[in-house]
C-alpha cells in the first residue's frame, strides 16, 4: 500500500478541535481494545453540513464535526459493535492497512468517548 495512502487515512479520522474543553480527565486509551464493545449514545444531535457531520452533545453542550470517513465510522456506531469488527470492515472499504487502521480508530473512538458521545463495554 503506498504511504501517502496510509497517512491519508490517518489525517481524515482526525476530529478537528472545535470542541469545548471538558473538566474530567480524559479517557485512556486502556479503556478501549478490540474486544471492546461500543455504540453510539442518544445524547446527541447531528447534521449533515456537504461531506461533514456536526454532532452536538446535548448533556455536555459541546460540539465536533467529523469528516466523510469519521463519519462513516459514527454511521457504524448505530449498532452495538466490536472495535475488531469496525476495524476489518474499514479495512474492506478503505485502502489501509488493518494496523493503521485500527491505531486510528481506537484515538478517534477516544476522543468520541472523552466527549461522552458513545458507551463503551468490556
Amino acid at each position: 500500500m503506498p504511504q501517502a495512502v496510509a497517512r491519508h487515512f490517518a489525517r481524515d479520522l482526525r476530529l478537528p478541535y472545535n470542541l469545548t474543553l471538558l473538566h474530567h480527565a480524559p479517557l485512556t486509551m486502556t479503556t478501549l481494545s478490540s474486544t471492546s464493545i461500543i455504540c453510539r449514545r442518544d445524547n446527541h444531535l447531528s447534521t449533515a453540513i456537504d461531506d461533514c457531520l456536526v454532532i452536538m452533545s446535548i448533556e455536555q453542550g459541546n460540539y465536533c464535526d467529523l469528516d466523510a470517513i469519521a463519519s462513516d465510522i459514527w454511521q457504524r456506531l448505530e449498532q452495538p459493535v466490536t472495535v475488531a469488527d469496525l476495524c476489518v470492515k474499514l479495512c474492506q472499504e478503505y485502502d489501509a492497512d488493518l494496523a493503521t487502521i485500527q491505531r486510528d480508530v481506537l484515538v478517534f473512538l477516544a476522543k468520541l468517548a472523552d466527549k461522552h458521545l458513545i458507551d463503551i463495554h468490556a
